[in-house]
Parts: C-alpha cells; structure tokens; sequence
C-alpha cells in the first residue's frame, strides 16, 4: 500500500472515531430515554389503579359506616359527608349540621359512582341499594407520591387540585413531558380519570446528571481527537514531504542506472553521482528513519560508484567471456538438434521397418501421425508436443515386428491363442524403447494406445487421465484410420460410417472408449480427418 493511501486512511479513521463517539453518545441518549419512557408508562397505568382502588375504598368505607353507623372512621379520609334516601332528602351529615349539598342521580350514568372537582376540592358521589352519598375528599388523603414517582391531580379546567412536583399557578396543559423543577428532572405521562385529570412524574435526575457527565466526557474525547487529529495530520504531512523528496532522489538513481548500456559502461567513471544526493544532502530531517534512509542512500551510491568503476576495468574481459560463452551455445545447440535430428530419422527408419513387415498397413502410420497432429493442435499443446506427436506416432505398431506374420495377415478371425499373442504387441513394443530416454514419448504412445478411456483396454486396464494424453490421441486416430482401412478380416469403410461407430458405437467400440475431450474434437472436426485420408487415396 502506498503512503499517500495510509496517510489518506489515518485521517479517515480519526474522523470515523468521532463520528462513533457522537453517534454512541445519541443511541445512548435515546436508549436510556426510550427505557424510561417505559417504566413512566408501566407506574403511570399503576398509578392510575392505584388512584381507581383508593376511590374504590373510599366508597367502601362510605357504605360500611352508613351500614353499620359507623361514621366516625370517616373524618381522617373526608372533611364533608352528606348521605341522602333514594328520594335525595338528607339523612346525616359530618360534621353534623351542615348546609345541605343536592346532587342530581341522573349525572351518574348508570355508574354507581363519580368524581368532580369544584374549585380546589375533590367530590366523591356515590349510590347505594337504599340511597347516595357526596363526600369531599382530603387532599391529602389521594397522596401516592414517593421518592422517585410523583402524582399529581387537576381539575376539569387545568388547575392543581393535589400537587407532586408543579408550582401552583401551573395549570394541566402547560405540563411537557420532560420537566425540570428544583434542579430535578422529570418526566410526566399524562391521564384522566372521571372528572379528574391526573399526571405521574418520574424522578430521572441521577439518570440524566450521569448521561450529561458521559457525554461532557465524550465531547472532551472528541474535542481531544480533534485537537489529535490535527496535529497527526500536520506531522504526517511532514513526513510525506521529507519522504517524497527522499524517493524522488532513489528514482533518479534508478533512472540513471536503467540507462546503463554497454557503451555507458565505458564512461561510467566519468559519471557524477553525487549530483543525485543534493536534494537531500543537507536537509534537516524531523524523522529518525528517514535520516537513517538518506545515510544507507549515501553509502549505496559511493558503494555502486566503486563497483561500477571495477567493472568498467574489467569490461573487455568480460565481453570476450560472454562472446564465448555465446560461441559455445551455439556449438551446443547445434549439436542438440543434429542428435535430436538423428532420433527423428531413426523413428522413421522404425516406422518404415514396421510398414513393411505388415504390408496390408499401406500408408495406416502416415495418416495416424497426421491425425494425431491435428488433435494435439486443436488441444491447444505446444510446438514441441505436436512435433514429438507427429514423429513418434508412426511407432505406435513397432512391436508388431514381433508377431508371426501369420497371425497380422490371417484371414478371418483370430483364435483366442492369436488375439493374446496380437495384444503382446504393446509389450513388445515398449521392450524394443525401453532402454532409451528420449524415446519415452515413442514408448507411452506404443505400450498405451490400445488402453481405453473406461479402463477396458490393455495391457494394463488403465482408465482416464492414467493414460498418458499421447497414447488417448493416438488410440483415437488408429481406430479412425482402421476403420477407413481394408483388412483381411473386413471391408473398407468410408468416412460415414467410420464416424457413426466412433461417435455412437457398435458391438467392438463404444464412445466410451475414448477421452470426451478428444472424442468432441473429432466431431467437430472430422471432416478434416476425411481430408486427410482422401489426399492419401489420392497420391
């Protein structure tokens, strides 16, 4: 990776590490927020069960003391209570003898119970079996605050009837969901019960005061990257000024170099080198290495300058060195390709030899050596293989030199004892190139090319890539050509039949004798194969 791209990186990652502390600042913000705003709403719908149970109580104990007259447990929860008949004449009052309250019955509803809010009080209505009752209600009688959960109450018109944590000219609307009050903050869910309009507050404080301390201490760290990240940028600015000066200076030493020729060589004493350190000679480095850098560039041009003038003393001698050393590969080469030459030839001679031991062959290892040639190329193999290919392939029948003439020209067909002596011709055939290196390719085509591609051929029952690919081009070819071919023991076929055989079969071969690479060769070039054997014809 190149500096500029880790400069440009560094500077990236700095300004990712603030965008990350900004954003787990707010998720955490919104997290902690988004819990509260679900505990508010669970003690909120507690609250108002609680508000409903305790007016329910109240009631259960107005129609207890009416029951039993037991009136006076009623004075620490009611400052007023008027009990009437059904006829809503009144019956008792506590205290007793107060001024007489009418309710109408028809404002319940069909509930047996009320509440409305008159001014700063509370009234509670009931209705009994045997008649009602109105009951003002203590204030602080409805109290459920706590420590860290507040309830307050508000009349139908806004105003405070029991207060939690609201100043008192505060009315119900004015209430937000996040209040701060007394260096506290709370947070406010908003209800209404009946006649009566109810709020619950939850003391958040600590919660907040500690959010706004982490994120105080967050905005340090960011301003601090900030502050970081300047002055990393400033000093790997630096860095890359003195680095690219330095770099310029080794590539004018490269270039000078690369311009090195044999004439150049010559005159390279005469170079002045240290022309290509002044850039960086007497420039003060901020950076250690980079000092460092330009001491090792120093050493290296006065150690290149001392080799250079020791070669360019010794230059002629090793021009002469390297013009013999040229004469010697020449004299090699040539020799190679003289023996090289003579091993052609004498596969030829073989070829021949083979040829006319079995004369009903004709021109079969000519045609075979181009066929196989012409696969090897649409293979795309090399210029050595397709050579090697088309040279040696004419062998692929030496060893039948070994079989009784009496068995290759008999007509009709073999005995079982013949067909296992004509199969010994592979053998014979790697026995006859056994003891010669660079006839190894002669030898896989001639001790193989009887092998099929699903392991039912012989000598040896290979299959698939086991055999050698010569000897799978090669099988390919002499069954074309022996099937085009006139024997004793069959008719010439031409190339459409030959073809249908090789691609769909008959009772001796089956396609999947062959390798499927080579097989859709020939069928998509096999009148090039017809070519090859009709020129043959011809001549």
């Amino acid at each position: 990776m190149k500096f500029k791209q880790i400069f440009k990186r560094t500077v990236r990652n700095i300004s990712l590490q603030n965008y990350f502390l900004v954003a787990a600042i707010i998720i955490f913000w919104g997290l902690v927020l988004a819990i509260f705003s679900t505990t508010l709403s669970t003690v909120s719908s507690n609250n108002l069960e609680n508000f409903e149970k305790t007016v329910e109580d109240y009631r259960q104990k107005l129609s207890s003391a009416k029951k039993y007259s037991e009136y006076k447990s009623l004075e620490s929860f009611f400052s007023e209570v008027y009990f009437y008949d059904l006829n809503m004449n009144i019956i008792k009052t506590i205290p007793n003898n107060l001024e007489e309250k009418k309710i109408d019955p028809f404002t319940f509803n069909g509930n047996d119970y009320y509440l409305y809010s008159n001014k700063d009080e509370i009234y509670l209505a009931s209705r009994f079996s045997d008649g009602y009752s109105l009951s003002k209600i203590k204030m602080e009688s409805l109290k459920l605050n706590n420590e860290s959960v507040l309830f307050s109450s508000f009349d139908k018109n806004g105003r405070i009837l029991t207060n939690g944590i609201f100043k008192k000219n505060m009315k119900y609307n004015d209430i937000n969901h996040l209040t701060f009050s007394d260096f506290n903050f709370y947070l406010n869910d908003k209800n209404s019960y009946g006649g009566i309009k109810v709020v619950t507050s939850l003391n958040i404080t600590l919660q907040v005061y500690f959010l706004f301390i982490a994120s105080i201490i967050t905005l340090a760290m960011i301003i601090w990257n900030l502050n970081s990240k300047k002055k990393t940028v400033k000093l790997l600015q630096n860095f890359e000024d003195e680095y690219e000066d330095m770099i310029e200076s080794i590539e004018i030493l490269l270039n000078e170099l690369r311009l090195l020729d044999d004439q150049s060589m010559k005159i390279i004493p005469e170079v002045q080198f240290d022309s290509i350190l002044e850039k960086i000679k007497n420039k003060n480095y901020e950076f250690q290495e980079l000092k460092e850098l330009r001491e090792v560039e120093e050493l290296a041009v006065r150690e290149f300058i001392e080799l250079i003038e020791n070669l360019s003393a010794s230059y002629e001698e090793i021009s002469s060195s390297n013009d013999e050393l040229e004469n010697l590969y020449k004299e090699l080469e040539l020799t190679y390709n003289k023996l090289e030459g003579s091993y052609i030839a004498f596969s030829k001679k073989l070829s021949k030899i083979a040829e006319k031991y079995d004369d009903i062959t004709g021109k079969h290892i000519e045609r075979v050596a181009d066929y196989s040639k012409l696969i090897a190329e649409k293979l795309g193999k090399d210029s050595f293989f397709t050579n090697n290919i088309f040279y040696y392939s004419p062998l692929h029948d030496l060893g039948k030199l070994m079989i009784d003439k009496k068995i290759l020209n008999k007509e009709g067909r073999l005995t079982i004892d013949e067909y296992e002596e004509m199969k010994k011709h592979t053998l014979y055939a790697a026995e006859i190139l056994d003891e010669d290196d660079e006839f190894s390719f002669a030898k896989n085509i001639a001790l193989y090319h009887h092998e099929k591609f699903d392991g039912s051929g012989y000598p040896y029952g290979l299959s698939g890539e086991n055999i050698p690919l010569e000897a799978r081009i090669v099988a390919l070819a002499d069954v074309y050509d022996s099937l085009r071919s006139k024997r004793t023991y069959k008719p010439a076929l031409s190339h459409e039949e030959a073809y249908k055989i090789i691609v769909e079969g008959d009772i001796k071969t089956q396609p999947t004798h062959f390798d499927p690479k080579i097989l859709k060769i020939f069928k998509e070039n096999h009148l090039e194969f017809k070519s090859i054997y009709e020129i043959y014809e011809k001549n």
